[in-house]
């Protein structure tokens, strides 16, 4: 199913490759997710995404643009912004989309409770999910949303969710 595709008035959690497509402007999925990030901004959808969502989104947009303005390699970046902390507050672009994405109209961001994490570990086992992915679909579970904007496959093995790709 297409991001495109989806009727208004549908309630999905968006997991964090939707953001980071449409943040980073990717050649294949980024316009289909600003298109779908505008439909929610608008009312036309309701997003939900949550606290685990955003700090994967925050880290890998931080661990991008430090490799880019500190001209350093992926795999040495957060060595460089460990020794040299300070290097973080220079990331600006990072902390501005993070803040923008967190005051989005239209967006519910939920966090992450003992009992959702209680939750994920069971999904993790039962539908073979990497922790993350069983968090966040724990998290849509809880919240009884059933529509999810991923370009993961790994949630098609659910039954429980309806799987919406860009």
């Amino acid at each position: 199913m297409k991001l495109s595709s989806i009727p208004s008035g549908t309630s999905v959690f968006i997991d964090a490759n939707i953001f980071l497509f449409e943040i980073f402007e990717d050649a294949n999925f980024g316009d289909s997710s600003y298109d779908f990030i505008k439909k929610i901004e608008s009312s036309e959808i309701k997003g939900y995404t949550s606290t685990l969502v955003l700090d994967e989104v925050l880290f890998k947009m931080i661990l991008m643009e430090a490799s880019n303005k500190f001209n350093v390699s992926m795999k040495d970046v957060v060595r460089i912004l460990k020794q040299e902390p300070e290097k973080l507050t220079a990331l600006e672009k990072s902390w501005e989309n993070i803040r923008e994405i967190q005051n989005m109209d239209n967006l519910t961001i939920f966090g992450v409770s003992p009992a959702i994490f209680k939750e994920a570990v069971e999904i993790a086992l039962t539908c073979k999910l990497l922790p993350h992915d069983a968090t966040h679909a724990a998290v849509a579970k809880e919240m009884n949303i059933r529509n999810i904007a991923t370009n993961d496959d790994d949630f098609e093995r659910m039954d429980f969710i309806k799987v919406w790709k860009p």
